[in-house]
């Protein structure tokens, strides 16, 4: 009888409990804990972007939180970008 790790039975994996990873000067990965403050503070602001976006959208087209939601996701996956670009774009666009 094998029993399998503790990743493999829950799903979860035990080695990768960081939110972002990038790649040091040299070239190597490294992982931000997701209570380090910047990882943090990138979050928040994405998700104050992604909420004034979405009340622009309802002003002044009329959408739903949900629809406007929506909009914000698939602008984001058809132009191959983040929420928080497509966010940021809608503000402008809306709020001069």
């Amino acid at each position: 009888t094998s029993e399998k790790p503790e990743s493999v039975a829950d799903g979860r994996s035990s080695t990768r409990n960081c939110c972002v990873d990038f790649i040091s000067g040299d070239g190597r990965f490294e992982e931000k804990s997701p209570d380090d403050p910047y990882v943090l503070q990138k979050k928040l602001e994405e998700i104050r972007s992604v909420n004034r976006a979405k009340l622009a959208l309802m002003q002044y087209l009329g959408f739903t939180e949900q629809q406007a939601h929506r909009y914000i996701e698939k602008e984001a996956m058809d132009m191959r970008c983040t929420k928080l670009e497509v966010a940021r774009k809608v503000i402008q666009m809306y709020e001069v």
